[in-house]
């Protein structure tokens, strides 16, 4: 008897943590980020984004802003957890640094497919999301093997993979996996917060 194992190489992993519980600290990072946006210019350089509000790359060194000590609490915490899952490993890096941003995005702004070149893990966390039909207000993820593209099987998994988000959600993913966000129409505005985890192992 013929004895088959399927093994799937290559997999890329990506990872969705619902945060129950989350309303509240939505709410006031929702508010912060208004304030922040209500005072300043977008910081529009080197971005993949069409339109929006963005802040710079120092967001969680902001300590003494509402929600984002708690915020970076959430990412630090998940990140590890990312590792673990992903790598099997007990014993975690010895360095992990975050950079991270914030956006608050309204109708027609989206992002433009791109990677987050340099680091190792990259999170997006939802604050706000209007709730709009598919693929309104989506992230997707390109599959990183070209050759995919090509045909395969009929049934094989798509060359991409949507995430619809919603308020509380964090999704991480290896900063090397290309994605884009789709606009949404009507009124609302969506509200995120991304960061970077740049890991090694001194």
């Amino acid at each position: 008897m013929p004895a088959d194992t399927l093994i799937q190489a290559f997999a890329t992993p990506i990872m969705l943590r619902k945060n129950a519980g989350s309303a509240a600290l939505n709410e006031t990072l929702h508010a912060t980020l208004r304030k922040l946006a209500s005072e300043g210019p977008s910081d529009d350089a080197h971005r993949a984004h069409q339109g929006g509000f963005y802040t710079k790359g120092d967001f969680f060194e902001a300590a003494d802003l509402p929600g984002v000590a708690e915020m970076r609490q959430i990412a630090a915490r998940t990140t590890v957890d990312y590792i673990k899952q992903v790598t099997g490993r007990k014993d975690l890096p010895s360095r992990i640094q975050l950079i991270s941003w914030a956006a608050l995005t309204g109708p027609l702004d989206y992002q433009t497919p791109h990677v987050h070149a340099g680091a190792t893990i990259s999170g997006v966390y939802y604050v706000a999301v209007p709730k709009r039909p598919e693929p309104q207000g989506c992230i997707d993820f390109l599959t990183p093997l070209d050759l995919k593209e090509m045909t395969f099987l009929k049934g094989d998994a798509n060359t991409f993979c949507r995430v619809v988000p919603e308020a509380g959600d964090l999704v991480l993913f290896p900063a090397y996996l290309k994605h884009y966000s789709h606009p949404f129409f009507g009124e609302g505005e969506r509200a995120i917060v991304v960061f970077n985890a740049h890991v090694s192992r001194d």
